[in-house]
Protein backbone atom coordinates (compact mmCIF):
# COMPACT_ATOMS: atom_id res chain seq x y z
CA UNK A 1 0.00 0.00 0.00
CA UNK A 2 1.35 3.45 -0.54
CA UNK A 3 1.45 6.67 1.55
CA UNK A 4 -1.18 7.69 -0.39
CA UNK A 5 -3.55 5.02 0.11
CA UNK A 6 -2.35 4.88 3.72
CA UNK A 7 -3.21 8.58 4.25
CA UNK A 8 -6.52 8.21 3.02
CA UNK A 9 -6.96 4.84 4.98
CA UNK A 10 -5.62 6.54 8.67
CA UNK A 11 -8.31 9.70 7.30
CA UNK A 12 -11.05 7.51 7.03
CA UNK A 13 -10.60 5.42 10.56
CA UNK A 14 -10.21 9.05 11.75
CA UNK A 15 -13.51 9.83 10.67
CA UNK A 16 -14.97 6.83 11.85
CA UNK A 17 -14.17 7.75 15.14
CA UNK A 18 -16.01 11.20 14.52
CA UNK A 19 -18.99 9.72 13.55
CA UNK A 20 -18.92 7.32 16.57
CA UNK A 21 -18.74 10.20 19.15
CA UNK A 22 -21.34 12.16 16.85
CA UNK A 23 -23.72 9.18 17.53
CA UNK A 24 -22.93 9.55 21.48
CA UNK A 25 -23.13 13.28 21.20
CA UNK A 26 -26.54 12.96 19.39
CA UNK A 27 -27.66 9.85 22.19
CA UNK A 28 -26.71 12.51 24.89
CA UNK A 29 -29.01 15.36 23.17
CA UNK A 30 -31.52 12.85 22.87
CA UNK A 31 -31.92 11.80 26.39
CA UNK A 32 -31.11 15.77 27.93
CA UNK A 33 -33.81 17.02 25.77
CA UNK A 34 -36.36 17.43 28.33
CA UNK A 35 -34.33 17.40 31.68
CA UNK A 36 -31.39 19.73 30.78
CA UNK A 37 -31.77 21.89 28.15
CA UNK A 38 -28.27 23.76 28.09
CA UNK A 39 -26.74 20.21 28.05
CA UNK A 40 -29.14 19.42 25.33
CA UNK A 41 -28.53 22.51 23.22
CA UNK A 42 -23.89 21.95 23.67
CA UNK A 43 -24.38 17.80 22.95
CA UNK A 44 -26.19 19.25 19.59
CA UNK A 45 -23.34 22.29 19.00
CA UNK A 46 -20.47 19.60 20.23
CA UNK A 47 -22.37 16.76 17.54
CA UNK A 48 -22.44 19.76 14.72
CA UNK A 49 -18.85 20.14 15.24
CA UNK A 50 -17.97 16.99 14.59
CA UNK A 51 -19.86 16.37 11.69
CA UNK A 52 -17.89 19.63 9.86
CA UNK A 53 -14.86 17.93 11.07
CA UNK A 54 -15.95 14.64 9.12
CA UNK A 55 -17.22 16.17 6.33
CA UNK A 56 -13.56 18.37 6.01
CA UNK A 57 -11.88 14.94 6.18
CA UNK A 58 -13.39 13.52 3.59
CA UNK A 59 -13.66 16.21 1.50
CA UNK A 60 -9.73 16.46 1.69
CA UNK A 61 -9.20 12.86 1.16
CA UNK A 62 -11.42 12.37 -2.44
CA UNK A 63 -9.58 15.43 -3.09
CA UNK A 64 -6.26 14.07 -2.38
Amino acid sequence: MDKHHFGNLQQLKEVQTNIFLTEELISQAIQKYNSDPLLYEEAIRQASKELSHVQSVLDQSMFT
